[in-house]
Parts: structure tokens; C-alpha cells; sequence
């Protein structure tokens, strides 16, 4: 339930409560009260029983071989990618000397890290269903295969690599960002640097015999950390016994939920700036003092992004200055007749997107290909019935967890439009 970093550090807080008992006892010159001997029985077993440390270190193993399991089936696809062989993505080599995998829109998450994509439709979903209700003789055999796994010993399921990868590829056809032509990079460490283009080179008319000005294109750098990034999702067990639908509704509730954490992240970014949005980033310009928003506003910003010679492919506002823009009016019915105004000819064949993850108060215009969030581990989905008071509460809990980064190779792809109103 936990990944490998929580139960060290989970670990190494028994160890630290252990040793202060004995410490304690020490410095006192008395031997162990039976309260101390208790606690440590718990901590570390007592003959047949099974203490808290070596439970934990049977967590971390799994951990460890599901991580282990994880990357060494990246970097076999990475391979087969680079060797032309039907893997999904392209791939390039960071200063480390290791291969990370990058996706663009329209490429697949769960093929590039080689997930079955065979399996029944709503798996989640019924498996979710089956661990709350139990199994009945309706379950398939893929439920139970799924179900057999250890996993729900400490009272929760962590679901597999094939199911969680499929979620991130809905996900990420529901992302604004993504739809947007945002990519998607596996990252194949947790922290990584790579080039971005600060400034484009300078071209003038070369004269006979005359020196030939210097111009370089300046290169700059960009940094991913994985951040551990959550949220959970609680339902009561009334939900799942009386909606017929639950099964069909669950993916989808993951996959929106993980879009909007997705679109969050990138466009307002983090707290503390980790991750950094597009909003947040200090390097990227921004018109300031909009009001209400006229097609003139965007055209402005599209004219500032092409003098960079970068052309923009899309526009992302909050729903309300979505619907405010595309429904200005022109002609007041009196002496003209009255309409709609369309979008502009050099704007009109643009994404106009929007979403709830956007402040009303911003707009972002750019080419998002230039936009790049990272995984540095697949989505974790875990379930549970008993923790976080589930049991009590007649109810079960979701978890989702993920490691990753958001960036931007080109700042100069983009501008902000802040202070806008309806």
C-alpha cells in the first residue's frame, strides 16, 4: 500500500522507538517494564509472532520487486523502440546515460511499457466490487486472478501494472493539456536535466569577403524531480450494492479525476512551485489586466508567440471565459442586424479547450508540444476497506499516487493573459 521510500522511513521510525526504549532503560540502570517489553514485542515479534518491523520488510520487498519489475519492462520497450520494433513513443538519452521514453498525443502509455492491453472491460471497477462485496459465481477468472494477489493482506489491493496503465492512457485522453499536444516522458530516474532553447539564431544578408556575423542559438536547461503526487477518492459500500452501473462508472471517475490533477499541475502547478505551471513560471510573459475578453486579446498573444517563429496550435480558459468568447455578440438588432462574432482566419483553425482547472482569471495560448509532464513510476491505484477508518465508516477508500514533474523545453512557446473577467 505504501511505496518504497514510506515503509523505510516507516522502518527506521520503529527502529528509532526501540532504540530510545533501551536508551531509556539504560540510563535509568533498570531493566525493561512490562509496558517497554509490550511495545517492543509488537515492534519486533515475540517467538510466533510476527512483529511490526518484519512486516514492513516484507512490504518493502514486494516494493521493491514490483518497482524492480516495473522499470526493467520500461527499459526492455525502450529498447524495442529505439530498435524499431511496434513499441509506442520515441526515446532519448539524458546526461546519466539513461534512456527515458517520450510520448506523444495519440500514443499509447501502456503499450509503451508493454501492459497487456487483453482484458475485460471495467476490470477495476468489478474488482473493486468484489473486494467489497465478495466474490460471487458472476466473477470472472480474470477477477479472480486479479483478487488472488497478496496485496489485500494488510487490508488494502494495489492493482496491477496492466489495469493502472490503462487508467493513465484514459487520463490522458481526457486531459485538456494533453488533447492540447502536451507530451508524456517515462522517466527512467528521479531526477533528470534536459536542453531547452532559450533563444533562436539571427540570419542577416552576407556580403562578398565580409565577416559573417556571430550568432548562436542559445540553449538553456530544464530540470525534472519526481514529486510524489496523491489524491483519494471515498465512497460508501451502499454505493457499490445498489448502483448496477459502479463497475462501468469507476474507471472513468479514476481516469477524470487523474485528468484534472493532470491539467492542475501543469497549468497552476504545485505547492512551493513543485510542480511549476505555466501560470507560475516567472520566464514565461504574461499581458496583465485583461478584462473582458474580446478576440483582439488572443490575437495579440498569437502575434507575440509567431515573432518568436513559433506558431501556437492552441488556447486554454477556464469554461465561463470559454463561453463568454464564443458568444460575443456584434449589431445591436436596431440599425444592424444582430449576431455572433466568429473567430479570427489566423486563429480559426486553433484549439479553443477549457477546463475547470483554469482560474477564470488566466488564459494560456501556445504550442503545447512544447509542454512535457514526467512519470517516473506508473500510477499506484490502491483500494482498501479497512484503512483510513473505512471499516467503521461502512465504506472503502481509493488512493492514487503517482511520481512525476511537469516542464517546458521553450518558455517563449507560450503566453499568459491574466486578469481576465466576464
Amino acid at each position: 500500500m505504501k511505496n518504497e521510500k514510506e515503509i523505510r522511513d516507516e522502518i527506521q521510525a520503529l527502529i528509532q522507538v526501540t532504540q530510545d526504549i533501551v536508551d531509556l532503560a539504560t540510563k535509568e540502570n533498570r531493566d525493561l517494564n512490562q509496558q517497554e517489553k509490550a511495545i517492543l514485542d509488537n515492534i519486533q515479534g515475540n517467538g510466533r509472532k510476527q512483529g511490526q518491523i518484519q512486516a514492513l520488510n516484507e512490504d518493502l520487498e514486494r516494493e521493491i520487486r514490483r518497482t524492480s519489475a516495473f522499470n526493467t519492462r520500461v527499459v526492455e520497450k525502450m529498447n524495442e523502440i529505439e530498435n524499431g520494433s511496434q513499441g509506442s513513443g520515441k526515446t532519448f538519452t539524458s546526461r546519466n546515460g539513461k534512456k527515458n521514453i517520450i510520448l506523444n498525443k495519440g500514443d499509447s502509455y501502456a503499450k509503451a511499457v508493454g501492459a497487456s492491453s487483453s482484458r475485460e472491460p471495467n476490470l477495476f471497477g468489478q474488482c473493486v466490487k468484489a473486494a467489497v462485496l465478495g466474490m460471487s459465481s458472476v466473477t470472472s477468472e480474470r477477477v479472480r486472478a486479479e483478487m488472488k494477489e497478496d496485496h489485500g493482506n494488510r487490508g488494502g489491493w494495489l492493482v496491477s501494472t496492466e489495469i493502472a496503465s490503462e487508467v493513465i492512457d484514459l487520463a490522458r485522453a481526457r486531459s485538456v493539456m494533453m488533447q492540447a499536444g502536451a507530451q508524456t516522458m517515462i522517466m527512467n530516474s528521479p531526477h533528470l536535466f534536459m536542453a531547452s532553447i532559450v533563444e533562436d539564431p539571427t540570419f542577416s544578408v552576407h556580403r562578398e569577403l565580409e565577416e559573417i556575423p556571430e550568432s548562436d542559438v542559445k540553449f538553456g536547461g530544464i530540470e525534472f524531480k519526481a514529486h510524489t503526487i496523491a489524491t483519494r477518492i471515498t465512497c460508501s459500500r451502499e454505493l457499490i450494492d445498489d448502483a448496477p452501473n459502479f463497475a462501468s462508472m469507476m474507471e472513468m471517475v479514476l481516469a477524470e479525476s487523474l485528468a484534472k490533477q493532470i491539467d492542475s499541475y501543469g497549468l497552476v502547478g504545485g505547492a512551493n512551485l513543485h510542480p511549476m505551471g505555466l501560470l507560475q513560471d516567472p520566464d514565461i510573459d504574461e499581458t496583465a489586466g485583461v478584462g473582458s475578453i474580446e478576440w483582439s486579446d488572443i490575437l495579440a498573444e498569437a502575434l507575440k508567440i509567431r515573432e518568436d517563429n513559433i506558431e501556437p496550435n492552441a488556447i486554454i480558459m477556464a469554461p465561463s471565459i470559454h463561453d463568454k468568447l464564443f458568444n460575443l455578440e456584434t449589431g445591436a438588432g436596431v440599425t444592424a442586424a444582430r449576431g455572433w462574432l466568429d473567430a479570427p482566419p489566423t486563429i480559426r483553425d486553433k484549439q479553443f479547450l477549457h477546463t475547470t482547472a483554469m482560474p477564470t482569471a488566466n488564459v494560456v495560448i501556445g504550442d503545447f508540444t512544447n509542454a512535457i509532464f514526467g512519470i517516473r513510476q506508473g500510477v499506484l491505484i490502491e483500494f482498501t476497506t479497512e484503512g483510513g477508518g473505512m471499516f467503521e465508516k461502512h465504506g472503502f477508500q481509493i488512493k492514487i499516487t503517482w511520481r512525476g514533474d511537469f516542464n517546458t523545453q521553450r518558455r517563449a512557446a507560450f503566453r499568459r493573459l491574466a486578469g481576465v473577467t466576464v
